[in-house]
């Protein structure tokens, strides 16, 4: 008889990576998800969320030297410096140079 719907275009190479995954660009990866350098090798890593700690890229020239990339902010988010006020413990010299994604 026929295959159940679920089965519908399944070969492996449509299959999208997972996190953790190898990949070569973006588009290799699940929705959610970007490629992005770790060590040698690029990986699929879980795209940003509100309050998470993102990477403000001054230039766009020293993205190589970084052996740990992460993905940019998700939709409707920003990567702006953190204000450092939520958490007293945090000194205000570390609070500065950390930037989360928050909404625009």
């Amino acid at each position: 008889g026929k295959r159940p719907p679920a089965a519908h275009g399944f070969q492996p190479s449509a299959v999208k990576g997972q996190e953790g995954d190898t990949c070569l660009r973006s588009t290799d990866c699940s929705e959610g998800l970007c490629c992005a350098r770790h060590f040698w090798s690029r990986i699929c890593k879980p795209v940003l969320t509100e309050g998470q700690v993102c990477t403000r890229h001054r230039r766009k020239g020293n993205h190589g030297l970084e052996l740990f990339q992460r993905c940019d902010c998700g939709e409707a988010l920003v990567c702006r410096p953190e204000k450092g006020e939520r958490d007293p413990s945090v000194s205000r010299t570390a609070g500065r140079n950390l930037h989360t994604c928050q909404r625009r």
